[in-house]
């Protein structure tokens, strides 16, 4: 999988509905009053959730996105600068940006992970999917987990196998 950066991707910025309650998120009486009341005016930034969503297309026209979310915010008019302002500011202090497009990396290798044929003998004779290795994995009793690598996967089951077969409990292929 290809190292994305920024100028590969898409970015767009939205605001959604938030739950959390105003007065959860301020001591200030005021501040609480003027958010409530610019919200309860119908005005979704007043309190908002901040959504960054980094996608990107693969060369095969497939579209994969990753978002990050920052919620309690309050972006008022008139308060500081205009509403856009604010919010462009707000995701550039918090790196929304980058961290969208760090989570869209990871989902991608990760798909790139389960997609790669692994080779189990050096002869080659068999090829599995990291997902056939964890099931193989499970069936015959050994600790494994989805989180594993694929050398440690492949190194946990040999082992395992070996061991039953130590144990007479497997007869080998001849």
């Amino acid at each position: 999988m290809p190292q994305l950066t920024e100028a590969d991707v898409t970015f767009t910025v939205a605001i959604e509905p938030e739950d959390i309650p105003i007065a959860d998120q301020f001591d200030d009486p005021q501040t609480v009053a003027e958010i409530t009341a610019a919200h309860n005016a119908g005005s979704l930034p007043a309190w908002c959730c901040l959504v960054v969503t980094a996608t990107w297309v693969d060369p095969d026209g497939n579209e994969h996105s990753a978002s990050d979310y920052l919620g309690g915010c309050s972006f008022l008019e008139g308060i500081r600068e205009p509403i856009k302002s604010q919010i462009a500011a707000c995701v550039e202090d918090h790196g929304m940006k980058g961290q969208a497009l760090t989570t869209l990396q990871q989902d991608l290798d990760a798909i790139a992970d389960r997609e790669r044929p692994i080779v189990l003998r050096s002869e080659g004779a068999r090829q599995a999917r990291k997902e056939d290795l964890v099931d193989i994995g499970r069936a015959i009793g050994a600790k494994v987990s989805d989180g594993m690598s694929l050398d440690k996967l492949r190194t946990l089951i040999v082992a395992h196998l070996n061991q039953l077969n130590r144990n007479g409990r497997i007869n080998p292929i001849r």
